[in-house]
């Protein structure tokens, strides 16, 4: 096993993480605007890797400009949750599990904000037991 927490070029360890999982992606984060990591879900989704995302269905992720159905087109899983009610509890998760053995996990939202705020992640690799934790007690979802 190995951990590792980040606090700084956040987006980078992301990325990383995706381009080295080979036969799934599952993804709930609250907010996800980050456009940079999108490219790389749906080059995954392309090359045969499951990719499923879920988001928190609110403004900021509806009007962000990401072509989300483009995930759906290429054989991923995109989806919204959420009653869209003011007051509604929020899908606050932020969260990846890739090749149900390494869980990413800490503050950061996959936006473009989240950049310029004090974040961390995360990073336990080698651990199926926690990715099925997360897989199965997080989100029933996935």
């Amino acid at each position: 096993m190995l951990t590792q927490a980040y606090f700084e070029d956040i987006q980078f360890h992301i990325i990383r993480e995706i381009r080295r999982a080979t036969t799934s992606i599952h993804i709930a984060i609250a907010w996800f605007t980050d456009p940079e990591i999108f490219v790389e879900l749906c080059e995954k989704a392309r090359k045969g890797v499951r990719v499923e995302l879920i988001v928190f269905d609110d403004a900021i992720n509806r009007k962000c400009g990401l072509p989300y159905d483009r995930l759906n087109e290429l054989g991923g899983v995109f989806i919204m949750v959420g009653d869209k009610k003011r007051n509604s509890a929020v899908m606050h998760n932020k969260f990846c599990v890739l090749d149900a053995s390494t869980v990413i996990n800490g503050s950061y939202n996959w936006s473009r904000q989240a950049k310029d705020n004090y974040e961390n992640i995360t990073i336990i690799s080698d651990q199926p037991e926690l990715a099925s934790q997360f897989l199965v007690g997080a989100l029933p979802v996935f």
